[in-house]
């Protein structure tokens, strides 16, 4: 059985008290400081009152809202206290020892959030108001940015850095990673049971391989020149040479100046490798927020059905359409020309990465169409976030060969907050980007609702890691300090554990989350794991 989840205290009290704990700065920090200044307080203040001013409001949609969290006894007592003429005791006491804690220049570190708990809060805030919840999506995107930091740790560092070779022996003696996916078109929601475990026996070695080639980017980026440090390049896996890229680094790209994609070809399997970190600046967690949805973007002119499906993400389309000529280039040379022209093309990412290759594959295999050269296009993603509306996922499932592989205590995926098409304001709120506590006036909607994870999915749980099971149930609570802190384990650390059990030749595994190494498992603040 699986270690059961374990519950935060008050979901409604610790997100409160963390848009309390939230220093001022970023977009809504400087929005706060356009207003005329307020004796004594700051926009963590400013964001508190106002929620606890909805959460205790006289009215029937206060009272409901109260109602649907009773069980959060915290929070009403904290409601309670502030109908009787006072702020919530409870805010108040967190607001104070946050602020008690800046000022001898430390972070809070004792709120904790349940992931859990994050979206049906979040729905129930904007079906009461939007503009509280738009209070408090701005004030959690501005703490994020505010604690984003990916300063190299070691600026003489030179070689490889932390790059390890992408992982190619199977466990038990399994067939030589990678190698085109089974063909599953159109592919389920989500693999379960049997068809999990055949998906896993067959396919996690491939996963594997693709996921060391995504993290590589990183662990260059951190370090590269660009950046100040010394490392020489992305390191190219055995047997792969890199598809044009910079003279330097041939197969590795720039994203707005920075490595952020890799396009490797290995001639003699007829593959062609597309990989794309996720987000590494403040720029790209802001891009992330950009949440409102494109209707059918086009991604080519100049010919029939050059469009996404449905509704899309529209920072995700900004990415993707910063990509996409290097990626048809890529198509045009490798694919389409040459004697012979590459056969099987697997494009992949983790994060922001994961939803743009989405997208990228479903261009390629739409414009390879196109050119007369159809090909089954695979993807497999990592920790991405949900891209599109219904039609969209249930469109490119019908058209590539696609994994979407997910921790289910991994937070990230779950932003923006999925929602059926029925839900109305009970969705993700509609906000204006960039990142400001006011509701949105585009099109004069209040919500995104029908959010979807895209298909294909391959869940694993804290049941599946092979070590420190108790410990990885506990990563459904975010404890929020820094951005790097709460994303490690749940949304890095757990793809390399879990995925490190189909193959026998990757030396880290990030497994451990307490206390020392274990055997053959390795601690998850590795340098090794970038």
């Amino acid at each position: 059985m699986a270690p059961a989840p374990r519950r935060a205290p008050s979901a409604l009290l610790l997100v409160l008290a963390l848009l309390a704990a939230a220093p001022p700065g970023g977009a809504a920090g400087a929005a706060a400081r356009r207003r005329p200044p307020r004796r004594g307080g700051d926009a963590g203040d400013v964001m508190g009152t106002a929620l606890l001013a909805v959460v205790n409001a006289d009215t029937p949609e206060g009272r409901d809202f109260r109602r649907r969290h009773q069980q959060m006894e915290s929070a009403a007592a904290g409601a309670a206290a502030a109908a009787a003429g006072g702020e919530s005791v409870a805010l108040g006491a967190a607001a104070g020892s946050a602020r008690a804690a800046a000022a001898a220049g430390g972070t809070p570190v004792d709120i904790t959030v349940d992931v859990n708990y994050i979206c049906p809060l979040l729905g129930d805030l904007n079906a009461f108001s939007n503009l509280k919840s738009c209070l408090l999506v701005g004030g959690a995107e501005s703490l994020l940015l505010q604690t984003y930091s990916n300063a190299c740790p070691d600026p003489a560092a030179a070689g490889a850095g932390a790059q390890l070779q992408p992982p190619a022996r199977a466990a038990g003696g399994g067939a030589a990673a990678p190698r085109p996916l089974p063909v599953r078109v159109p592919a389920p929601r989500e693999f379960e049971g049997q068809a999990r475990a055949e998906v896993l026996r067959e396919e996690a070695a491939t996963y594997t391989f693709l996921w060391a080639a995504v993290r590589n980017i990183y662990a260059w980026w951190t370090c590269s020149r660009d950046e100040g440090g010394s490392l020489d390049g992305y390191l190219l896996p055995a047997g792969f040479e890199g598809v044009g890229g910079d003279i330097t680094s041939p197969g590795a790209y720039r994203l707005a100046g920075r490595p952020g994609m890799a396009i490797l070809k290995r001639q003699s399997t007829g593959q062609l490798v597309v990989a794309l970190r996720g987000s590494a600046t403040k720029n790209d967690w802001a891009t992330n927020f950009e949440y409102q949805r494109l209707l059918r973007p086009d991604f080519e002119p100049g010919f029939p059905g050059a469009y996404f499906p449905g509704e899309v993400h529209s920072g995700f389309v900004k990415v993707f359409r910063t990509v996409w000529p290097a990626v048809r280039a890529a198509l045009d040379a490798e694919v389409l020309s040459g004697p012979p022209g590459l056969a099987h093309v697997v494009f992949t990412g983790h994060s922001q990465g994961a939803a743009v290759a989405e997208l990228l594959a479903y261009a390629a295999s739409k414009y390879l169409a196109h050119r007369g050269r159809p090909l089954v296009v695979d993807a497999v993603l990592f920790g991405s976030s949900a891209v599109g509306d219904s039609e969209f996922a249930e469109g490119v499932a019908a058209l590539i060969n696609i994994r979407n592989v997910l921790f289910l205590n991994d937070w990230i995926p779950r932003v923006p907050c999925t929602s059926s098409r029925l839900a109305g304001r009970r969705s993700m709120p509609a906000c204006l980007p960039p990142i400001v506590p006011v509701p949105t006036r585009t099109g004069l909607r209040s919500y995104w609702a029908d959010y979807q994870q895209s298909w294909g999915r391959v869940p694993f749980s804290p049941e599946d890691m092979p070590a420190q099971r108790e410990a990885w149930a506990g990563t459904n609570l975010l404890r929020p300090g820094s951005i790097q802190s709460i994303n490690r384990p749940g949304h890095v650390c757990s793809y390399w554990c879990f995925l490190s059990t189909f193959v026998s030749d990757l030396p880290v595994n990030g497994c451990v989350l307490q206390g020392p190494r274990e055997g053959p498992f390795t601690r998850c603040d590795s340098p090794a794991l970038p």
